[in-house]
C-alpha cells in the first residue's frame, strides 16, 4: 500500500507490469499470466498462498529474487509456544531432541527451498534466483539448501556484475533450448523418414540444425 500510494508501483508500471498477491490470488495470476510473455512482475510473500499449488512454469518465472530469510515471526504465539515446548523436551532428554533454533531455521530454509523450487518445473525450464540477504552466506543457512542450488550459488554486492551475470545466464539458456528443441524436431524427421535401424539412423550436422550459415561457426 506504501508502494502504491507513494506511485513506486505506477512509475515502474511503464516498464513492466507489477501485480501484487490480493485476497483474489488466482484473478491475480491470469492477469499476471496474460501478461508474462511480454515481461511481468509478481510479488508474493514466501510462506503465503503462492507457496503451493501455482504452477510457474517456464516464462512465467524466469526470475525469481528472494528478499529476506522467511523465519516465522517469533512473537507469534504458536511459534512461542512450539519453541517452548522443544526446548523442554530437549532437556527432558539432555541434548538428545531437535532444538527450538534449528526447528527454527528449518522453518525458513523449508520455505526458501518452496520459493526456490518456483523457477524450474520441469528438466527443459530454466531461470535465474537471486537471494537478496547476507545471511545467505551464512554456512548454518547455506547448507540447508537445495543441493542443486548450493553448487550453483555465487555471491556478490555489485549490481552491475549482478547484471552483466543475469543477461550472459539467460543468453545461454535461450540459446540451449532452442538448440535442443531442433535437435528434437529434426531427430523426429530422420526418424521418420529413415530405416528404424539404429545403424541407418543419420547423425545429426550443424546444418541440419542451423543451416549451412553456421557451418564453418
Amino acid at each position: 500500500d506504501n508502494w502504491k500510494r507513494s506511485q513506486q508501483v505506477s512509475s515502474r508500471n511503464n516498464i513492466k507490469q507489477i501485480y501484487i498477491e490480493g485476497k483474489d490470488v488466482q484473478r491475480d495470476l491470469e492477469l499476471f499470466k496474460e501478461k508474462s510473455k511480454e515481461g511481468a512482475i509478481f510479488m508474493g510473500v514466501m510462506g503465503g498462498k503462492l507457496s503451493e499449488g501455482y504452477d510457474f512454469t517456464d516464462h512465467m518465472a524466469r526470475l525469481v529474487v528472494l528478499i529476506g530469510v522467511p523465519y516465522p515471526n517469533i512473537m507469534d504465539i504458536k511459534v512461542k509456544s512450539k519453541r517452548a515446548y522443544l526446548d523442554n523436551k530437549r532437556k527432558e532428554q539432555r541434548g538428545d531432541f531437535l532444538s527450538s533454533d534449528e526447528w527454527y531455521l528449518g522453518k525458513a530454509v523449508r520455505s526458501t527451498n518452496q520459493a526456490i523450487g518456483r523457477a524450474i518445473r520441469h528438466y527443459m525450464d530454466f531461470g535465474a534466483v537471486v537471494l537478496i540477504d547476507k545471511r545467505f552466506e551464512n554456512v548454518s543457512i547455506r547448507k540447508h539448501l537445495s543441493k542443486w542450488v548450493r553448487s550453483r550459488i555465487a555471491s556478490t554486492s555489485n549490481t552491475i556484475q549482478l547484471s552483466q551475470e543475469l543477461s550472459k545466464f539467460f543468453i545461454e539458456n535461450e540459446f540451449r533450448k532452442d538448440y535442443v528443441n531442433k535437435v528434437i524436431e529434426v531427430s523426429k524427421e530422420n526418424t521418420f523418414i529413415q530405416s528404424n535401424s539404429v545403424s541407418d539412423f543419420k547423425p545429426l550436422t550443424i546444418e541440419d540444425l542451423f543451416g549451412e550459415e553456421f557451418s564453418n561457426v
